[in-house]
């Protein structure tokens, strides 16, 4: 791992979600790595707590108590779950062993929780010029997070025909070029 794709480790590390997708962003610009596609995927996914905290909040439940976690501002329609997905699948493409470092999984396993909130939402359409739709983009992204931490099957919150969905999608992008993701445009 190069010390620019260690810097972004840590700053994912510290919950520093922004920094992590800027400075992440700068470095991919000059040299793709599977390891800064796999944490700008953790940091993109990350993005959607304020959404999973208000999923929380609407069911009565506490929000995270980190008051840092929740600021960032985004809408139920963000594209950062797009873009999550695809950095997981880049990172794939790149190195078919490639798995979330050690001292980051807590903080995935975070983001798989989020994302069973996130997922609760009554409203998942279609974003323009993009295949699927965010839920299942999000199923996808939570399989895939919870096999690149090491986890056999798939998370227990999805049923078994979310699981099939997701992994024919994962399958045919791994299999595939390029993808939906902005990223893949600016090239």
């Amino acid at each position: 791992m190069t010390p620019e794709s260690q810097y972004v480790q840590r700053l994912v590390e510290e919950r520093r979600f922004t920094e992590a997708l800027y400075f992440g962003a700068l470095m991919l610009a000059r040299q793709r790595s599977p390891e800064l596609h796999l944490l700008l995927g953790l940091a993109c996914h990350a993005a959607i707590r304020p959404l999973a905290d208000l999923q929380r909040m609407l069911r009565s439940y506490q929000p995270s108590d980190d008051p840092a976690a929740s600021t960032l501002m985004i809408g139920a329609n963000t594209l950062l779950v797009y873009e999550g997905f695809y950095h997981l699948i880049e990172a794939l493409r790149q190195d078919r062993k490639i798995q979330i470092p050690e001292s980051t999984r807590h903080v995935a396993d975070e983001i798989l929780l989020d994302l069973q909130w996130y997922m609760k939402q009554e409203s998942h359409g279609f974003a323009s010029n993009k295949r699927d739709s965010l839920k299942m983009t999000a199923v996808a992204g939570a399989v895939l997070l919870h096999r690149l931490t090491g986890h056999a099957g798939a998370p227990s919150f999805l049923l078994k025909t979310e699981v099939e969905c997701a992994d024919q999608m994962i399958e045919e992008e791994l299999n595939g070029t390029g993808g939906d993701a902005v990223f893949y445009r600016s090239v």
